[in-house]
């Protein structure tokens, strides 16, 4: 370029010619379309899945309908990545039977037979199954974490790849791509599996409803007594019948502006802190506890104490009730079913007696004899025989709350048919009992 005193100068020009709309016609569009379910060939609804042009990096976004069905119309013809991504409601499908079945892999117990499982256990994503992906389940079951530090809600893979059975499958895609898109390309098909969901019980679809687990009636009762003011106690969470489990999960909503919450305790299971979680900005008490074994809870014994401190006078039904807006009350059976169950609050009347079926009946070598005192006092034992006759008699004196006498083959020699007779404050109670010899 010069100008009119012939001074002159120059610049550079680049000219890029792409492929875009303008300048090519609608025959060369394709369509990319793909499903994405799980394990049991459930649709998965409102994943969002992108697709990225490999060659501009330009980054479309559709969302997979209750049909788990997603699909990218008038797409030009070049090569592009598939990801799906979905990592809200990490709860969804989570419990505390999911962690007993990943405690029983780990232990060999119960090996996972499905390879997509190890993903679901891996709650660390650190590729290995291992004890700190229990506690980082545990921490988001009890409502420390909203959700997996180290991993997302759920992680989708490409179905058409295979993965090894019986071990961490290793190199599975959670993408697919597409070399060369030159005509429609369906069948883009993902696995999605959700993190923590070992048992397979998360609601894939806003429109199906939550797994139902076995029901059954009020499994826990707590004494619906008086609180004084100023007052440090416990509440007693009692057995209403006997059964045989190996972990439980519960949620209870306490007031604070009548109580301050101090700690659980146990006599019966291994509560540890790391089984529970107080909230104080909610006032909500999450519980998750297992074992490795089976444990039998009788009819009238104490499952856990709830340490309070009051702030005033109050009734426990006004300062405690079940929150189930979190997680859901359930036990788990020896077949690892989970049973949902109630809480009850019976009032005991003044001097009253609560006293329980002795466990097991019959019995061999020794059984139990569970009974609530409301008030501190003497508590007389008596059994019979069949015709009537004393064969032991013994007077204690007990704290208010739940307690447990226990009867040895010692004491009743060879009778086989009992009567048991528990009496205080002049109230007696009497029920039978069966002893069965050698």
């Amino acid at each position: 370029m010069w100008d009119e005193a012939r001074n002159f100068d120059f610049c550079t020009v680049k000219i890029i010619i792409q492929k875009n709309t303008a300048c090519s016609g609608t025959n060369n569009l394709v369509k990319i379309s793909g499903n994405v379910f799980n394990t049991k060939n459930e649709m998965i609804g409102n994943v969002q899945v992108d697709l990225i042009n490999q060659e501009n990096f330009e980054q479309y976004k559709d969302m997979t309908n209750t049909a788990g069905s997603y699909q990218f119309g008038d797409m030009h013809q070049d090569e592009y990545m598939i990801k799906p991504q979905k990592n809200d409601d990490h709860l969804n499908g989570v419990s505390t039977l999911d962690l007993v079945l990943i405690q029983r892999h780990i232990l060999g117990l119960q090996p996972f037979l499905d390879p997509y499982l190890f993903y679901a256990a891996d709650i660390n994503k650190d590729g290995r199954i291992t004890a700190s992906d229990l506690v980082e389940l545990r921490k988001l079951i009890l409502g420390i974490y909203s959700d997996f530090p180290k991993n997302t809600s759920w992680r989708f893979f490409e179905a058409k790849m295979i993965p090894n059975a019986n071990s961490f499958p290793n190199g599975i895609n959670e993408f697919i791509m597409i070399d060369d898109a030159s005509i429609n390309m369906s069948n883009n098909d993902f696995i999605g599996v959700k993190i923590g969901d070992v048992n397979q019980s998360a609601v894939t679809n806003l429109n199906d409803g939550q797994n139902e687990s076995r029901s059954k009636d009020n499994w826990l009762y707590i004494n619906n007594n008086n609180i004084m003011e100023g007052q440090s106690f416990n509440i007693p969470a009692i057995a209403s019948q006997s059964i045989v489990t190996n972990g439980f999960q519960m949620s209870f909503k306490i007031s604070e502006k009548d109580v301050r919450f101090v700690k659980l305790i146990s006599d019966v299971i291994d509560l540890k802190s790391e089984h529970y979680h107080f909230d104080n900005s909610t006032g909500v008490l999450n519980i998750s506890w297992n074992q490795n074994d089976d444990i039998h809870i009788s009819n009238g014994q104490v499952l856990f104490n709830i340490v309070l401190e009051s702030h005033s006078k109050s009734s426990v039904d006004q300062i405690l009730s079940l929150d189930t807006r979190s997680i859901s009350t359930e036990y788990y059976t020896t077949d690892l079913s989970s049973v949902k169950f109630g809480l009850e609050f019976k009032k005991i009347s003044e001097n009253d007696l609560a006293v329980a079926q002795n466990q097991p009946n019959p019995f061999v070598h020794s059984t139990v004899i569970p009974f609530v005192l409301l008030n501190e006092g003497n508590v007389k034992i008596k059994i019979y025989d069949s015709v009537g006759k004393v064969v032991f008699e013994k007077e204690n004196r007990y704290n208010s709350g739940a307690h447990q006498f226990e009867v040895t083959e010692s004491i009743v020699g060879n009778a086989t048919v009992l009567y048991f007779e528990v009496t205080f404050a002049g109230k007696s109670t009497t029920k039978k009992m069966i002893h069965l010899t050698k």
